[in-house]
């Protein structure tokens, strides 16, 4: 049997960029396109309003699954 399951915690980019603070919009963008179920997560978490060292662990994130979605060169275009 099988069951489509949708999380709860993803959110959109846009919904993101409405109310982010600059540095979380930064990475919501760069997450723009990207299909991975964890960016959906992330655009979550960024929506929560990080403390700065839940940021620094967002960005290392984000980079992370921009680099194994896009690779390393569209991932640095993106984080730019």
């Amino acid at each position: 049997m099988l069951q489509r399951v949708t999380p709860p915690d993803c959110s959109d980019v846009d919904s993101v960029l409405c109310n982010a603070d600059p540095q979380a919009a930064c990475l919501a963008a760069a997450l723009a396109g990207c299909l991975h179920p964890k960016a959906g997560r992330l655009l979550h978490r960024l929506s929560l309003h990080p403390s700065e060292s839940e940021l620094a662990e967002l960005r290392r994130e984000v980079r992370e699954l921009l680099m194994l979605s896009f690779g390393p060169t569209e991932a640095r275009r993106r984080l730019q």
